[in-house]
């Protein structure tokens, strides 16, 4: 999650461990060129085994960066210590309930689930969504290199993807 924007991003992974994390950002860091740097200057992981090795965060695919992004941890059950975070947890438990296997869930079901958040109005931002304001401050096209996209607001259903969910775990 990126605090001054609150956007959340998630991906499929295929194992949780910190090589697959590491070949995420990888990803990201090529496929987002600049806007990587802007949107990841830090980290805040939390305490999962995947996230142990801070060098596999830190170390650029580009040999001439130092990092490419700075990695604090919090202490554990100190959710005060990230408060953003813990926002956006709540309003992804609307559309995925706790002890869902969230293993069932597709790269298109995550995207779709990422974009109803990003695009679910914030009170502490003017009630603008977080994708609003990434495009403001960024441009289209960190829209569009992150598979992002508006949903109005008339469409923007949290219920359904909840319902959906619901129906796997029967």
């Amino acid at each position: 999650m990126i605090p001054c924007f609150s956007l959340m991003l998630a991906f499929k992974i295929k194992h949780k461990t910190q090589e697959e994390i590491g070949r995420i950002l990888d990803e990201l860091e090529r496929k987002l060129g600049r806007y990587f740097y802007i949107l990841f200057h830090k980290a805040i992981p939390d305490n999962g085994g995947e996230f142990t090795d801070f060098l596999i965060l830190e170390t650029s695919i580009y040999k001439d960066l130092e990092k490419r992004l700075k990695v604090y941890y919090t202490h554990t059950y100190a959710s005060y210590e990230k408060p953003h975070i813990e926002n956006n947890h709540i309003l992804l438990r609307w559309l995925i309930k706790k002890g869902y296997d969230i293993t069932l869930l597709s790269s298109n079901d995550i995207l779709s689930i990422i974009n109803r958040l990003n695009n679910y109005p914030r009170p502490t931002k003017e009630y603008k969504t977080t994708l609003q304001l990434l495009e403001e401050k960024l441009g289209y096209e960190i829209l569009e290199l992150l598979d992002l996209h508006h949903i109005p607001i008339e469409e923007l259903n949290m219920k359904d993807t909840i319902l959906k969910n619901q129906e796997r775990m029967k």
